[in-house]
């Protein structure tokens, strides 16, 4: 099986631009689906392109073998960033009757999706991280807001809430109630009803996170100023 890799592959612009991750990126509004106070467009520290483009060359190489076991000739197998951050992103770039994606939807500080986002508690922040069906069904119940589930805005399911309109309206419905407790509490209720989420720390939390020291997220950098 022949895999090949490239940054544009025949898409490429011309005169080519050199392979950089970045530049992918920039060029596919990869930036621009970051959560931003500014909402302008967010460096993005982790190579999600590259991650994507290897989640389809390992999609790809797997089909090509399953061809090969039954008979089938050679395979090649192509994947570009620019292929990759164009699957990564069909959510946002797809419209239609029931979804519309747009870049100027994007760039919210607290999260675009508001089942998948950072809510205030009684004493912090906390990540609820409930973005497919089953886990919004879950946070729903824990909440006692079975009500949501049959709510006539929220039919076409939880990954279309990132509409302005939906996520005001999902927003106002779950900010009152997760501030009604502390954020250890809320992680602790979450985890329990086998839905993700996270404590939202703050700077000094991060710094002295061991995990992150471990892997050299939070490294010591001396100013010469």
């Amino acid at each position: 099986i022949d895999c090949r890799l490239s940054a544009g592959g025949d898409a490429a612009p011309r005169p080519p631009l050199p392979p950089d991750e970045p530049l992918v990126a920039a060029a596919t509004g990869v930036f621009s689906s970051q959560w931003s106070w500014s909402k302008r467009p967010v460096w993005m520290v982790t190579p999600m392109v590259s991650y994507m483009a290897g989640i389809l060359a390992a999609l790809g190489v797997t089909a090509a073998a399953y061809v090969q076991r039954r008979g089938g000739p050679t395979q090649t197998v192509s994947v570009s960033g620019l292929q990759a951050a164009f699957a990564l992103n069909t959510g946002t770039y797809v419209t239609g009757p029931k979804h519309a994606g747009s870049m100027l939807d994007q760039g919210e500080p607290r999260g675009a999706s508001p089942n998948y986002a950072i809510y205030p508690t009684g004493d912090g922040w906390v990540f609820v991280g409930a973005l497919t069906d089953v886990f919004w069904v879950k946070l729903a119940t824990l909440l006692g807001r079975l009500d949501l589930l049959a709510d006539e805005r929220l039919q076409n399911g939880p990954t279309t809430f990132a509409a302005p309109s939906t996520r005001a309206f999902v927003r106002g419905e779950l900010e009152p109630l997760l501030r009604g407790r502390s954020t250890a509490d809320w992680v602790a209720r979450l985890r329990a009803a086998d839905i993700p989420c996270g404590a939202v720390g703050t700077r000094a939390d991060f710094l002295r996170d061991p995990e992150a020291r471990t892997l050299g997220l939070a490294t010591p950098i001396d100013d010469p100023v």
